[in-house]
């Protein structure tokens, strides 16, 4: 058998195929021809379906893009400034005692260290608690 006999043709997406005349039925019947409509049709699948798959592997690269410069590489690897902020609270459903004056009475530190406590729970809860690192009591008055 020689080269180019007996091969067959393949058909890529690009090329089509017409069909037959109806005069030529008779003809297309006797031979063993494979329907190019098959192959069409297949690219025609395969097209939208890849075309969804770029485009959500794009989508995909820019969230992570997105995510590593706004979010990841702010908090993690870029330094931060170190800074103090001063608040006054006013608790009003507590008497204020003699005992609370002094920083070394046992019922001041009980006291502040349930401020402190309230006010991490306070805290940790919110918006700002990546801000948050510790409270201290300074006095009662």
């Amino acid at each position: 058998m020689a080269l180019g006999y007996g091969s067959k043709k393949s058909v890529s997406c690009d090329q089509e195929v017409t069909p037959a005349a109806l005069s030529n039925e008779v003809e297309a019947a006797s031979q063993n021809v494979t329907l190019p409509g098959k192959t069409t049709q297949t690219c025609k699948k395969w097209f939208p379906a890849s075309l969804i798959v770029l485009i959500v592997i794009f989508i995909v690269v820019a969230a992570a893009l997105a995510w590593y410069f706004l979010e990841y590489r702010v908090w993690t690897l870029e330094p931060r400034v170190q800074q103090q902020y001063t608040a006054n609270l006013a608790i009003l459903n507590r008497n204020f005692s003699a005992d609370l004056s002094s920083h070394n009475n046992p019922t001041f530190k009980t006291e502040a260290k349930y401020v402190q406590n309230t006010l991490k729970k306070i805290m940790k809860a919110s918006s700002i608690s990546r801000y948050f690192n510790y409270t201290t009591v300074f006095a009662f008055g």
